[in-house]
């Protein structure tokens, strides 16, 4: 482990020292004498090109991954220099191997973001990338934050109205507390209706999409409802992921105790599970089969600190997480691309052409666009 982290801090100090001769003279005398080497670094500009690209790599992140893999990770030897930062530049995770990106690279287009939006209980739609202060039936609405907006209820508030936050394809992860304090952090592509304020015997909210919730505690059961998957809890944190168009959703626990129920599109067959921190209830929808599983919980909520983050997943499962975070289409050129399976971990905010380089490289798949769909090939 502390081999692997010097070779890494040793290959960051050559690519300082390279990158500073990019503009010098010196370029001949800082690339060894070496034909195989200079192939892979190749020119300036390319090297310039694999810099920028290997600053978006999370590469502490897939250092942890591949330590919880190997029980004796075997030491890397370092044969000379140069190797060791020819090795980082090309590689879009540390344990992994990839084929190198050619000449031929994808013209992308930005994409505008969408921004969150309340639609409150009268139809009124509310673009929360402005400021918001309402007063509705004694609950303030505010959003102090950027990307939070608040409900405090007065102990005079009036009958609990309907209020849906939509977080749209494309847009940035938003933040709702409820009126009871609960938190909600809110994934691309993702609804979530909600009462301005809780009343009666039970805290009731729907979802569509994927949700982190921090639930305050209370004697009041809080329920989350969906199209195939309800939780009910006191009081705990969990993240909740039931996409429609996903062939699987599940829920994660990370503190406390949830009681998950599913229910099938076909029959009014349910089935339930109690799950403990650290487990996973994943639902088939397919095959109606609910499964509980031990899972890396810091994985699953990764999207709450910008991350996207893929654990030996195939291509066609992320290509439907990037269209939802970048409000693209995906085209495949063959059904067995789809199956193709790889690692990756990078930020989110470095946009969705970096991640398509990274796919490229480790999997050799190609990609072009036209406008906001993405053809992908072999």
């Amino acid at each position: 482990m502390m081999q692997i982290k010097k070779e890494i801090e040793e290959a960051n100090k050559i690519l300082k020292e390279i990158a500073e001769a990019l503009d010098t003279e010196d370029w001949e005398h800082v690339v060894p004498h070496d034909d195989y080497l200079k192939k892979e670094i190749g020119t300036p500009q390319q090297l310039y090109d694999n810099i920028k690209l290997h600053e978006s790599f999370n590469v502490k992140n897939a250092l942890g991954k591949f330590t919880q893999r190997t029980q004796s990770p075997r030491k890397i030897k370092t044969i000379y220099k140069y190797v060791t930062a020819a090795c980082i530049l090309l590689s879009s995770l540390i344990y992994f191997t990839f084929h190198y990106w050619g000449e031929e690279k994808p013209q992308l287009t930005s994409h505008s973001l969408q921004h969150a939006y309340l639609v409150l209980d009268n139809g009124q739609h509310i673009n929360l990338n402005q400021k918001v202060n309402l007063d509705k039936g004694g609950v303030k609405i505010t959003n102090s934050e950027s990307s939070k907006i608040i409900y405090t209820a007065n102990p005079n508030a009036e009958t609990a109205t309907p209020n849906k936050l939509i977080v749209p394809l494309g847009a940035e992860k938003y933040i709702l507390q409820l009126s009871d304090g609960t938190i909600v952090k809110m994934n691309v592509g993702s609804e979530l209706t909600f009462p301005s304020v809780f009343t009666g015997d039970h805290r009731i909210v729907e979802l569509s999409g994927e949700a982190y919730f921090d639930v305050t505690h209370s004697t009041i059961p809080f329920i989350v409802r969906s199209k195939n998957m309800d939780v009910k809890v006191l009081g705990t944190t969990f993240n909740m992921m039931v996409y429609p168009e996903e062939p699987v959703i599940n829920t994660t626990l990370i503190s406390g105790k949830v009681i998950v129920t599913c229910h099938s599109d076909k029959d009014s067959i349910t089935q339930t599970a109690v799950l403990t921190p650290g487990m996973q209830a994943n639902y088939q929808k397919e095959v109606q089969r609910l499964e509980i599983n031990p899972v890396d919980c810091e994985y699953h909520t990764a999207w709450t600190k910008g991350e996207l983050s893929f654990e030996n997943a195939s291509i066609e499962e992320i290509m439907r997480i990037i269209s939802r975070n970048y409000n693209l289409k995906i085209v495949f050129d063959s059904e067995e691309l789809k199956a193709i399976k790889c690692f990756i971990s990078i930020r989110k905010e470095k946009g969705f052409e970096e991640i398509l380089k990274v796919i490229n490289m480790a999997t050799g798949v190609q990609f072009r666009t036209e406008n906001d769909v993405i053809h992908i090939y072999k």
